[in-house]
């Protein structure tokens, strides 16, 4: 059985390939801070940058979590 770790890496990069069409590593980890949950992804940076080759446009970290949130699929 996969653990939680892993079942939110497989969301969270099936999430990045619908909303970008890119293959990424969402980066999952602890969150530092317990008033934003148990886990975190910290692909958003990373994400921007990726983006902004493919496209040649600034995208901001911020939207582009936005649009990953809206392709994420947790069951």
């Amino acid at each position: 059985m996969p653990t939680i770790t892993q079942q939110l890496e497989s969301a969270f990069r099936l999430a990045i390939a619908a909303a970008f069409g890119v293959e990424a590593d969402p980066l999952i980890a602890l969150s530092q801070n317990e008033k934003f949950g148990d886990y975190q992804s910290n692909a958003a940076m990373g994400l921007a940058k990726i983006i902004a080759e493919k496209t040649g446009q600034k995208t901001n970290p911020r939207a582009i979590a936005e649009q990953v949130k809206s392709k994420l699929e947790l069951g």
